[in-house]
């Protein structure tokens, strides 16, 4: 058995990544930081890297991704909204 994913870490390893995609605990999306990067994202709202960035590149990923030079970063409030997940942690 493999320990829970600290969230508030800045980087995951892809395969982290991967194995959450969309199953993620209220209390670990509560505990992300006001930003995070796009492959974090897209493992929160369940879609696989390749399709986050088509989604990006069409302009119809469902937050707001802010750029910064080379870096994407996406709002962690937004995201949480998308899931219907409030400030006190109530879908």
């Amino acid at each position: 058995m493999t320990a829970p994913v600290q969230t508030h870490r800045a980087r995951f390893t892809a395969t982290e990544l991967r194995d959450r995609r969309g199953r993620w605990a209220v209390d670990e999306l509560l505990g992300l930081p006001a930003t995070v990067g796009v492959d974090v994202a897209d493992s929160v709202i369940g879609v696989a890297e390749d399709k986050g960035r088509e989604m990006r590149r069409a302009g119809t990923y469902p937050v707001p991704v802010l750029t910064f030079g080379s870096r994407y970063v996406v709002p962690s409030r937004p995201l949480l909204a998308l899931l219907g997940i409030g400030g006190n942690g109530v879908a």
